[in-house]
């Protein structure tokens, strides 16, 4: 991984990449979602090869993934909130090295509290002191947003994809 990403992981937490998958990819991936039905199995290897493939690319990865979900703004009421994707409850254990990869298909925005994830086990107060350092990144088709998944974080949804 180039030094300067692994900074950045490391120091604020994320790294956006812009325009990582092209025009046509992206195209390619809305294709998979049609009247408000997603084609998973299309998707998983749009995911696989496409996705993954440009992060490994550019990261030197052999990236894994757990989980992923499509939304056409249907998880808003859960996702608009800060939160962290990934909770720790016991500040003796070790928190891995896992992160979230958002991949965006149409125009939205992100807000993100950079070094959040540094103290993944936080109380009430604790992030109401960090909230001012909130960042809002406005994301646009094919960016590829990196993050901790114990970073606070929270989706703005400004669009949704028509077919």
């Amino acid at each position: 991984m180039p030094k300067s990403i692994e900074e950045n992981l490391d120091k604020a937490g994320y790294v956006l990449f812009r325009n990582a998958i092209s025009e046509s990819d992206v195209e390619l991936g809305t294709g998979f979602i049609n009247d408000d039905k997603v084609l998973y199995s299309a998707m998983i290897d749009f995911i696989e090869t496409v996705v993954l493939g440009k992060v490994n690319e550019i990261l030197g990865w052999d990236s894994e993934y757990i989980k992923f979900r499509v939304s056409d703004n249907n998880n808003s009421s859960d996702a608009s909130t800060f939160h962290r994707d990934i909770l720790c409850h016991d500040h003796k254990k070790e928190v891995y090295p896992v992160y979230t990869l958002l991949l965006y298909l149409d125009n939205a925005k992100m807000e993100l509290i950079p070094m959040s994830h540094k103290n993944p086990i936080s109380r009430f107060w604790d992030a109401l002191n960090i909230y001012g350092l909130k960042e809002e990144l406005n994301l646009n088709p094919g960016d590829l947003l990196l993050f901790s998944s114990t970073m606070l974080h929270r989706g703005i949804f400004t669009e949704k994809i028509d077919h």
